[in-house]
């Protein structure tokens, strides 16, 4: 029995720590001190808000403002890009003394047309209140496939669709 509880609690604590793989990028001085990101759902689903979470610290350089700039690409290419300020949207309290702690967080909504299977790359680039970068991370993100139930609630919508036009040619 003891050792069951071990392995639930282990279980627990691998799925509550567990973060999304990212990689600072290349040619760029991390000066936040990105330490982890989290993805909700981690296997985002078409139609749904991602929310990615980011926790650094400490920062180099005091923050009062500021951007982060979203780009996601597909196969290399940008299809779509977002800015979030720094202490509206991205959430970060400020300002932010240097050397602090800090979390901020995106909601993207991902379009209801991505294809389930697809990896994209979200890059976030950080920027302060005068265009210094701060930091800039990326990170591949699979497109998760929709749940059992709202597929087949799609499907019946499209067929009810398509019985009601065949009904309307009908009575015409």
């Amino acid at each position: 029995m003891a050792i069951m509880r071990v392995t639930v609690v282990l279980a627990i604590f691998t799925v509550v720590v567990q973060a999304h793989d990212f990689k600072i990028c290349d040619g760029v001085t991390d000066t936040l001190g990105i330490k982890s990101v989290d993805l909700k759902p981690d296997e985002p689903v078409g139609g749904k808000n991602l929310v990615v979470t980011v926790t650094g610290g400490p920062n180099q350089d005091a923050i009062t403002g500021g951007k982060a700039l979203l780009k996601v690409r597909a196969y290399g290419v940008v299809i779509t890009s977002a800015d979030f300020s720094l202490c509206d949207q991205f959430g970060i309290k400020c300002p932010l003394a240097a050397n602090s702690d800090w979390t901020g967080e995106i909601t993207y909504m991902i379009p209801s047309i991505a294809p389930a299977g697809l990896t994209i790359t979200g890059e976030v680039d950080i920027q302060d209140a005068n265009g210094k970068e701060l930091s800039c991370f990326s990170m591949d993100i699979k497109i998760g496939q929709k749940s059992l139930y709202e597929r087949s609630v799609t499907e019946l919508g499209r067929r009810l669709r398509g019985a009601k036009m065949f009904l309307a040619n009908l009575l015409v």
